[in-house]
């Protein structure tokens, strides 16, 4: 097999890394078309400044789920609800929280200690973390309080630009790659991964995406994830540091809704064919029990939903949610404030109403 024909740079992050045959292409455009924006709607804050006063609706602070560009559920939350929205990129996040790709809950207690919010008003603060970090982010560390403006705003993303650039001209050479692509397929036909590969391919009872394949894939580390995160010491201590980021967002007058992103092994673990010789992911079981300052966004039920009827809820090349995904997430969001607007609305009448 000649990896030239068969292996493409340009698919999603599981099939580049898994080094799997593209023999059928995946037409993302074709099957998203009813979804996809062509363009960004809603600020990054590398597109304000920080001189002046600046007021939105929304401000998400996420990992990689929350930075998917027009296919963000950012994006839909600005069109479908025209919410202004502003969203903390996630260079910023890994410039200034090392290890795990940026830990959002870390960088918002940052944020707290700082006077960013002094400069940046919003009634709501959308956190996403994605499940296979929880056991990762269960407890914060002491760090320096972080002082953003344009300038060093601009000196991170000019820093990422160079790095990327740099790491193109250290692209693998062609026979490293040939010998790869060969080696994964040729042990994937034996294994659930290839040859030291992270990528796992698993059958499943049916079809769950648009490409003739009753296959899902994803990281190994959601499957060691699933095991870590069904301690019960750390989901509770995770839930606390959020309980604790909720109060002092509350003094400041603003409403925490958390957003965990669901790992794509949890969502389709029922579906594949032996789950039982895997672990069942807990984790949003056990979160679920626990008491909330915060509003929770139940992304795990509602996109098991979502499952059920439809095809293609994650990406099949990919780790992340799919637009239709995003679509949905922003939908519950919006729901979620509607709902907190209703109920604070009524206790101002009803303060009012005392005072008459």
């Amino acid at each position: 097999m000649m990896p030239s024909y068969f292996y493409h740079t340009d698919k999603g992050d599981l099939m580049r890394i898994g080094y799997f045959p593209y023999f059928q292409d995946y037409n993302k455009k074709h099957i998203f078309r009813e979804h996809i924006l062509t363009k960004q709607h809603y600020k990054g804050l590398g597109q304000i400044s920080l001189d002046t006063v600046s007021s939105f609706d929304v401000i998400t602070i996420g990992d990689s789920f929350s930075n998917l560009d027009e296919d963000s559920y950012q994006n839909y939350l600005s069109v479908d609800f025209n919410q202004a929205v502003l969203n903390v990129d996630n260079l910023i996040l890994q410039n200034y929280v090392k290890g795990d790709f940026g830990n959002p809950l870390e960088f918002l207690a940052r944020l707290l200690d700082s006077d960013f919010f002094s400069k940046v008003k919003a009634r709501y603060v959308v956190l996403e973390s994605v499940e296979r970090s929880a056991g990762n982010r269960s407890r914060l560390t002491s760090c320096d309080v972080i002082n953003l403006t344009y300038d060093t705003i601009s000196k991170i993303h000019d820093y990422v630009s160079r790095k990327k650039q740099i790491e193109r001209e250290k692209s693998i050479s062609y026979f490293d790659r040939a010998y790869k692509f060969n080696m994964n397929n040729i042990f994937r036909l034996f294994h659930d991964k290839g040859y030291k590969s992270n990528v796992y391919s698993l059958s499943t009872t049916h079809p769950l995406f648009s490409y003739d394949s009753r296959k899902v894939l994803f990281f190994d580390d959601e499957l060691k994830a699933a095991k870590k995160n069904a301690d019960k010491t750390s989901v509770r201590a995770f839930n606390n540091i959020l309980n604790d980021l909720s109060f002092r967002l509350a003094a400041k007058g603003i409403q925490l809704i958390f957003l965990p992103a669901p790992d794509k092994y949890s969502v389709y673990y029922q579906y594949i064919s032996n789950h039982s010789a895997y672990p069942k992911p807990f984790f949003f079981d056990l979160l679920g029990m626990l008491p909330k300052a915060y509003t929770y966004i139940d992304t795990k039920a509602i996109l098991d939903h979502e499952v059920r009827k439809r095809k293609d809820v994650y990406l099949y090349d990919d780790t992340h949610w799919s637009p239709i995904a995003a679509r949905v997430i922003a939908s519950q969001i919006m729901q979620k404030i509607d709902s907190i607007r209703i109920l604070r609305d009524g206790a101002e009448e009803r303060v009012a109403g005392g005072y008459r």
